[in-house]
């Protein structure tokens, strides 16, 4: 995956986040501030929470278009 590679949580360019999806987002970092201390939860949100994780496609920004990986 590249920093150009858009997949799993997000918004559309133009579009707003949702507050759902910014709540999403919030979660997650609090887990992350002290990962360590909260690995168990951290690991339990990747594993529960699809949109977290890449299914073996991207949308490569650069290309235009979807590319598995």
């Amino acid at each position: 995956m590249l920093p150009w590679d858009m997949w799993g949580a997000g918004w559309e360019p133009g579009e707003e986040p949702t507050d759902e999806l910014l709540a999403c987002f919030d979660s997650v970092a609090e887990l992350t501030v002290d990962p360590d201390a909260r690995f168990d939860e951290l690991r339990d949100r990747y594993d529960t929470d699809d949109s977290l994780r890449m299914d073996g496609t991207v949308f490569s920004v650069a290309r235009g278009q979807f590319e598995t990986v």
